[in-house]
Order: structure tokens, then sequence, then C-alpha cells
């Protein structure tokens, strides 16, 4: 119950992380194959952020933008903010997750952009998760 690049960069980040635990691929590794190749993909389609990709979204409608070449930049700069903010935040990070599956277990809704905010904004309490979260999300937060 999240918005759609929480689902889809978070099942990409859940999947990574368990790669880096394993052994198997690191995540500083998955980190800059996402930037030198996914990142300049949705770059080239004209999705620089987040924000972006949900703007396109509410334009195009659901249905329209699971076909759209847009679609993919979900898994891509949802991972990629997922693992910068692991990056800059640290094991706090585990506390946002936490929190947002319990907000929308107990209130059987999606959570929203905001409570994702506020959420990993708790775990991070520093400008340098400012920054990332401006630069690779958008959008405005209070």
């Amino acid at each position: 119950n999240a918005p759609l690049w929480l689902r889809e960069g978070g099942a990409d980040f859940l999947a990574s992380y368990t790669l880096d635990w394993n052994g198997r691929k690191t995540l500083a590794d998955r980190y800059l194959d996402l930037g030198s190749q996914g990142i300049r993909t949705c770059a080239g389609r004209g999705m620089d952020s987040i924000q972006e990709l949900l703007d396109i979204l509410q334009i195009q409608g659901v249905a329209k933008h699971y076909a759209s070449p847009y679609f993919l930049c979900h898994y891509i700069l949802g991972e990629y903010l997922l693992i910068k903010l692991l990056q800059t935040i640290g094991p706090e990070n585990s506390n946002a997750w936490t929190e947002l599956y319990l907000l929308s277990e107990s209130e059987g809704r999606a959570v929203t952009e905001a409570e994702i905010y506020q959420a990993f904004s708790r775990a991070g309490q520093t400008s340098d998760f400012q920054s990332v979260y401006d630069r690779w999300h958008g959008g405005e937060f209070p």
C-alpha cells in the first residue's frame, strides 16, 4: 500500500539489499549500475525525479502509464533514492520502513507522499537527507 515508485523501487531495493547482505553484489555496485545506466535512461525520457513521474502519471492515468516508456523509471528512480537514503541515513532507515508499513496496515490504505517524506525525515534529520530527497524525489514538502 504505497505509491508506485515506492512499491516497485522498494521491491528492487530489497532484492539488492538481500544480494548485498548475502555477499553476492554490493549495494554500492548496484548504485553505480543504476547511476551509469538506469538514471541516464530515465533522464533520456525526461524523467529526472520521482515528482516528474508522479506528474506524468496524473496526466496519463494509471492504465496508460503502465504501458508508457516512463513506467520503468519507477523502479529505477525509486531504488536509486532508497539506496541513497540508506547511504545517507544509515541503519535508522529501517525505522522509516517499519513506520510506513505499520501506518498502512493500521489504516488499511496506501501511505501518502507526505507520510513517506515525514517517515524518512524523522529517521534522517540531517541536511544531507534533505538534499538527497530534494534531488531525487522533488516535490514540495513541509
